[in-house]
């Protein structure tokens, strides 16, 4: 429960998206959640049970605190009813991209969180590649997706 707390805590101070700050008087009750979780095996489910990785615990959190959250993305897993993501086990951060772009523009979202990396390790060559490939991919998103107020 502490990750998740952690987590709400980095998205309330990381309110001023892209130099735009949210309205004041703005609840972040009153923006539906739609959450697109980006990745790899990790964020597919690989190795959880059953298949939930971080989803449904972070859904149940967001729900509870009155907010509603939609998950989105081109594939399903997991044994909870919105089990939408857009991931795919054995990805490196590089593979990652194009299929997140058509997903990005196709399901807009208003949230995407991006879990990649560990494969990079574990495959010889792309380690020295990923932190400008995780950089790369951010940027390709905002960019991509103009902040709304």
């Amino acid at each position: 429960m502490a990750v998740f707390s952690s987590l709400l805590t980095v998205l309330a101070w990381s309110a001023p998206f892209h130099g735009k700050v949210i309205a004041e008087g703005v609840n972040a009750t009153s923006v539906p959640f739609r959450i697109m979780s980006l990745g790899a095996s990790v964020t597919f489910g690989v190795g959880s049970t059953p298949g939930e990785s971080y989803r449904k615990d972070l859904e149940d959190l967001l729900v509870t605190n009155g907010n509603t959250v939609s998950y989105v993305g081109t594939k399903k897993n997991a044994n909870f009813t919105d089990n939408d993501v857009q991931a795919t086990p054995g990805f490196v951060i590089s593979q990652i991209a194009e299929p997140a772009n058509t997903a990005l523009n196709m399901l807009k979202s208003n949230l995407v969180l991006l879990e990649a990396g560990t494969n990079n390790c574990n495959k010889v060559g792309t380690v020295p590649d990923a932190g400008t490939n995780v950089t790369n991919l951010i940027n390709r998103f905002f960019k991509q997706t103009p902040v709304q107020q």
